[in-house]
């Protein structure tokens, strides 16, 4: 059986070993080409007062944030998916019953480590054009020092009368 010093910690790279940064021989190498199937592009920003110090704005029902508010955390590659869940969420505002879509985006795993709950998602590019401009909420963020990347469950974020 073999022991924790006689393990080689090195992955193979393009014909040859390379020193490993972490603990699973492979794990370097996995979360490198997960990396490269990223083609969507999104930016992630951190707003902890969220909208209580946005201005509302009576004409057209929007809040405009404060100049400066959120800075961004992450900007770069990302994967964007509708996110399955087994029983859609139902939710009642006023008189009026809707469903609130969940999206999963895919992270790489280094350089997205600030990301957390409450974090907004603004999706820059995508194949599907749908999401492009699309602001998101993150409420889950599944990450391990196992994991190949960093997966964050989001849902819309609700705007104006429209809840859009």
């Amino acid at each position: 059986m073999p022991t924790p010093d006689s393990i080689d910690l090195r992955v193979w790279v393009g014909g040859r070993t390379a020193p490993s940064a972490s603990p699973v021989p492979h794990l370097d190498f996995a979360r490198g080409r997960v990396a490269t199937t990223l083609i969507d592009s999104c930016t992630i920003t951190s707003d902890p007062q969220a909208h209580y110090d946005d201005t509302f704005d009576p004409a057209t029902g929007t809040l405009t944030p404060k100049a400066g508010d959120a800075p961004a955390i992450y900007s770069g590659p990302c994967s964007v998916r509708t996110y399955v869940i087994t029983r859609p969420i139902l939710l009642d505002e006023g008189e009026a019953s809707y469903l609130r879509p969940h999206y999963r985006v895919t992270l790489p795993w280094l350089g997205s480590e600030a990301v957390t709950e409450g974090n907004q998602v603004t999706i820059n590019t995508s194949t599907d054009t749908r999401l492009v401009g699309k602001t998101l909420i993150v409420f889950h963020v599944i990450d391990g020092e196992w994991e190949v990347s960093r997966r964050c469950d989001c849902e819309d974020r609700l705007a104006g009368e429209l809840l859009r």
